[in-house]
């Protein structure tokens, strides 16, 4: 039995799902925003199958672009609005393995679908 006080100094290969569709659709070249210059577009596949981007700009936060969701998430939890938020902001830096993209897009997937209106604990 491995000792519980003992870390892994070596990666684990198989925690991420390479071969699930969601990672082989996932696209590593951030596309620029035609309007706003420092945002891009990152392609991913949702959960359902669906096509969809996430907005990356190192200061999302401060534009206030994701502020016109407030309407329809008015009582979203804060903790999935800072996930999301957080993601679209690391996911804007160049050069990220695709791994780390993965994860973001994720995140930010899951905190969308969580902050959707008819979502509740049980869905969890």
């Amino acid at each position: 039995m491995p000792d519980s006080n003992v870390f892994l100094d070596m990666p684990d290969h198989n925690a991420i799902p390479s071969a699930h569709i969601t990672y082989r659709r996932l696209s590593t070249i951030l596309i620029e925003h035609p309007r706003i210059p420092t945002m891009f577009l990152l392609e991913f596949m949702t959960f359902d199958g669906l096509r969809a981007y996430q907005p990356c700009c190192e200061n999302i936060d401060h534009l206030s672009i994701l502020r016109p969701l407030w309407a329809i998430e008015y009582d979203g939890d804060p903790v999935f609005e800072a996930a999301r938020e957080w993601s679209c902001i690391i996911q804007a830096r160049h050069d990220l393995p695709k791994d780390i993209r993965w994860v973001l897009a994720l995140i930010y997937n899951f905190s969308c679908t969580m902050l959707q209106p008819e979502q509740t604990e049980e869905y969890l």
